[in-house]
């Protein structure tokens, strides 16, 4: 009898643990569950949307930032219709699931969130084939840009990065090869010859990049006034 409760309590324990292995994705926190399924109801630019779910709620996808399409005080942004029209496309009347970060938004009251194209706890297909965060980057329509706490998933965002880089897509093809980039060592910002600032940073803090893609390589951002 004792050497059948021991077989019994191994075999629960083996079945346990598979499921487990079934039902647990590597990285994936349960949040997606509390908006799973809903509507895009439009694309604002691209890397914002409203969701149809009674309230018109509006997200913000984390860690990438994609080129201005309006921005009253400057420039429009090289780059920047072409990542709209991406995510329109994309995104448009389609049912997406949303996965938050440490903070569930940001400070103009908009939600931040992983966009997933697919459950990514039903899914079996690789993270960055259904993380639309990911395929901005990675098809260059966004930079990668870490806003912490909410770095869950830049690791993968960065790779994605390195992969537009490499392959010049995108971005990367209208203003990666652009330089000397001028980075500022305290803050970690570069600037491009366009910029504004670009002559402002003092001489004993800044570090010079052949372009924008070797200082983004270095863990640069490039300046958002422009």
């Amino acid at each position: 009898m004792k050497h059948l409760n021991k077989r019994l309590r191994t075999f629960l324990l083996i079945v346990l643990a598979l499921a487990a292995s079934f039902t647990a994705k590597e990285g994936l926190s349960p949040a997606p569950s509390a908006t799973s399924g809903v509507t895009v109801k439009r694309v604002v630019d691209g890397d914002t949307l409203i969701i149809d779910d009674g309230k018109d709620t509006r997200v913000r996808l984390i860690g990438v930032d994609t080129p201005e399409t309006v921005k009253p005080r400057g420039r429009v942004e090289p780059w920047g219709k072409e990542a709209s029209d991406f995510s329109k496309k994309t995104l448009t009347g389609k049912s997406v699931y949303l996965e938050y970060d440490e903070e569930k938004e940001d400070h103009y009251g908009r939600t931040l969130a992983y966009i997933w194209t697919e459950d990514p706890r039903k899914s079996d297909k690789p993270k960055e084939e259904i993380l639309f965060n990911y395929q901005l980057v990675a098809s260059g329509y966004a930079r990668e840009r870490a806003y912490g706490p909410n770095t869950k998933y830049q690791a993968i965002l960065h790779e994605g990065e390195i992969v537009a880089m490499d392959h010049v897509r995108g971005i990367w093809a209208v203003e990666g090869k652009e330089g000397p980039a001028k980075g500022n060592k305290k803050s970690k910002i570069y600037h491009l010859p366009s910029d504004k600032s670009y002559d402002r940073v003092s001489p004993q803090n800044t570090v010079i990049f052949e372009n924008a893609m070797e200082a983004e390589r270095a863990g640069y951002q490039r300046t958002f006034s422009r």
